[in-house]
């Protein structure tokens, strides 16, 4: 048990934790230093001899600024670890298939309706929008809007096709990709990767989130490869060759 201070100033209020380190910090440095609690605050204080009270001062002084500039550095340092955010997200040729198919429909489920209305006012069977020489100018706008529906689902259907005949190219070159990752990289080649850029890391939690982080850098970076493979794969049949 400790002496109690004989004219016990207070200096500072502040969590256990880092009274505790100041108390430590000034009794390393020869001044007597005790930790009490204020039930006022909520909260520790840090008493010291009111004749060490300058000296004190300016040790903690210099303890807080040390101390805040690790906590920076560390932060930083965590920071440079992140990896850095992906901007590149790769969509599936059969999401893009479906995407222009979908929009297709309704392109031409629209201008459809709009030239059939249109029809239907013409032969005046129905009075919205009129006829041409009733209302020639919304004649017009609503047939150029039909005209522009039916030309937008012409060529959504159309890039629906071309994206139809590279699923099956895409699917064997993501098979492929697959079984080169599996046969190229194994758990301690992603760790001796770790390793080179992070140095040893002995948590197994921390190697394992490192493993998958590494892991998701490679796979982006396949993705960026894999719209090249399937161009290539068109002109050529020696795609394997890459592998």
């Amino acid at each position: 048990m400790p002496e109690q201070i004989k004219n016990p100033v207070q200096m500072f209020c502040s969590d256990s934790d880092r009274i505790d380190r100041l108390v430590s910090f000034l009794t390393y440095c020869g001044i007597d230093a005790q930790k009490a609690y204020d039930e006022e605050d909520d909260s520790y204080a840090l008493l010291v001899d009111s004749s060490d009270r300058r000296r004190a001062s300016h040790l903690m002084q210099d303890f807080l600024e040390k101390e805040k500039e690790r906590a920076l550095a560390e932060q930083k340092k965590n920071e440079d670890r992140q990896p850095v955010p992906y901007s590149h997200v790769y969509e599936k040729c059969e999401d893009r298939y479906k995407n222009h198919l979908s929009s297709a429909i309704t392109c031409a489920v629209v201008g459809t309706g709009l030239l059939a209305s249109l029809c239907l006012s013409q032969a005046e069977l129905i009075a919205f929008p009129g006829t041409f020489r009733s209302n020639p100018f919304s004649f017009t706008v609503f047939l150029l809007v039909a005209v522009f529906f039916e030309v937008f689902a012409a060529l959504s259907f159309h890039r629906a096709g071309d994206l139809k005949q590279q699923i099956a190219d895409e699917e064997d070159l993501t098979e492929s990709l697959t079984n080169w990752f599996i046969t190229t990289y194994d758990q301690h080649q992603l760790d001796s990767c770790i390793a080179a850029a992070e140095g040893d890391i002995e948590e197994e939690e921390v190697l394992y989130l490192k493993r998958l982080e590494c892991t998701q850098q490679i796979c982006n970076n396949m993705n960026i490869l894999l719209p090249r493979l399937i161009i290539f794969k068109k002109k050529s049949t020696k795609i394997t060759t890459i592998f």
